[in-house]
């Protein structure tokens, strides 16, 4: 659920006492008596009679939070057809559709003030912070190892706005891994450019991970894959209507030369609800990751460098969200899909190999604990993870999902957690995960903390 707060208006500070007791009159008449009124919607925080509006106590961008709280506003004008106030009113208490986006992109819209509209840029400042704790016993299991993972993010950045919905951002991801000395690796200074509008999204450059919003699994991207690789570099484009979304993104994170490979991955994901509640709904999710030769023109064996392997992996699904229709739960959905890659290794194998198999997650969730079990019955979606040829760079390198995939007929993850603190701010998590590879079983425990500040103005000068 995603709502918006909008308590920090101050009717009166616009508006002289004449005219306001005049128009506060007459919009509680019209509330009354008809829904005729004329609204319009905007990027300046209007909306239409009866609709959730999105106005951030910042002005621009400041992420929404789960305050339990909804508005319907009424934009009202004067004779000679100006803006004259703005009435708020409360409304009843409803769900809204999310449509599995992260907490920390639901429904971002920019917000702007007469300034801004203008086009003149004003500065803005953001932050967000990842802590994760995540320990792994894998002893008995072939298809992953023990290790521990221990660290935290810090985010902040920095950049400048215009017109409301352009940015150009610049920061810096600093990470900790415990143990070792602070931000000493693995740090990565990141800018980009962003467009945001209330259906469309674009950023090009160096962009946070985080700003992605389609729901892949496992499968698709790993725990790893957020911990140490929280940027990518490229293009991400999304789409959001009122029925779902569709997201396609562009990451090249490595480049053609004499120590590394070329390779780039293509990703893309969209989800559409059905039917008048949106109980049912349907997507999918789709990679394409490209891994290429390197420059071995001075070596004894000119050919060493080449090859390439494409690796295409593909999920359509549908799903049932019986929240619609049990609003007490937090969360209750089932979501059956088939997962299918299309693999070549060009220069050692020569011919697509096409493993494949369905996956089946259920949901479950109530005063904060919940189940979520995923299970996955079929091939080895990872059949080059142990390269065919010495000096190869596959295993993580040519896969970006769980090693867990490899397996050879089952796979069930059972994940039981708390969740206290759950808003579009912070958002807390301590898991117990058992994994089953169809021989034996291994242990992960897993806390997770993120805040996210999201982007505001520096200088915020009430008119």
């Amino acid at each position: 659920m995603c709502r918006f707060r909008s308590s920090n208006l101050d009717i009166g500070s616009i508006m002289n006492g004449k005219i306001f007791t005049r128009l506060s009159l007459g919009a509680l008449a019209l509330w009354g008596v008809t829904t005729s009124v004329q609204a319009q919607t905007s990027t300046t925080g209007e909306a239409k009679s009866g609709e959730v509006a999105q106005q951030s106590s910042s002005g621009l961008m400041q992420e929404p939070r789960n305050t339990g709280d909804t508005t319907k506003w009424i934009q009202l004008y004067t004779a000679d057809g100006q803006p004259a106030t703005v009435v708020m009113f409360p409304a009843p208490e409803h769900k809204t559709p999310t449509f599995g986006l992260s907490q920390q992109t639901q429904q971002q819209t920019s917000v702007s003030d007469k300034k801004s509209r203008s086009g003149l840029p004003q500065l803005v400042w953001g932050a967000s912070f990842d802590f994760f704790f995540d320990n792994r016993e894998y002893k008995n299991l072939t298809t992953n190892w023990s290790q521990s993972l221990f660290g935290a993010r810090i985010n902040p950045e920095i950049g400048v706005t215009w017109d409301g919905r352009h940015s150009l951002m610049m920061g810096v991801s600093l990470l900790a891994n415990f143990g070792a000395k602070p931000f000493e690796v693995d740090n990565e200074i990141f800018g980009y450019y962003q467009y945001i509008s209330p259906r469309f999204r674009a950023y090009a450059g160096v962009v946070p991970r985080s700003r992605m919003i389609g729901e892949y699994s496992g499968a698709f991207f790993s725990d790893s894959v957020k911990y140490y690789d929280p940027n990518l570099t490229g293009l991400l484009l999304q789409y959001m209507g009122g029925r779902g979304y569709v997201e396609f993104g562009c990451d090249w994170n490595s480049l053609f030369s004499k120590t590394t490979r070329e390779k780039f991955l293509l990703f893309s994901a969209g989800r559409l609800g059905l039917g008048a509640r949106q109980l049912f709904y349907l997507g999918y999710n789709l990679t394409m990751y490209h891994h290429a030769g390197w420059d071995s023109s001075d070596e004894p064996d000119p050919t060493v460098g080449d090859g390439v392997v494409d690796n295409v992996l593909i999920e359509p699904f549908v799903g049932v969200d019986f929240t619609r229709i049990a609003p007490t739960m937090q969360e209750l959905s089932l979501r059956v899909g088939w997962i299918n890659a299309f693999q070549n290794d060009r220069a050692y194998v020569g011919d697509y190999v096409t493993p494949g198999g369905v996956q089946i997650e259920a949901h479950v969730q109530k005063w904060n604990f919940g189940i979520h079990n995923t299970l996955y019955a079929g091939d080895n979606l990872q059949p080059y993870y142990v390269a065919p040829a010495p000096g190869l760079d596959y295993g993580p390198g040519l896969y970006w999902g769980e090693p867990f995939y490899r397996t050879d007929n089952i796979y069930d993850r059972l994940e039981i957690y708390w969740q206290p603190i759950n808003t579009n701010m912070m958002h807390l998590r301590v898991s117990s995960v058992h994994h089953y590879d169809g021989h034996k079983w291994g242990w992960q425990q897993k806390i997770s903390f993120t805040v996210n500040l999201g982007q505001n103005r520096i200088f915020n000068n009430k008119k």
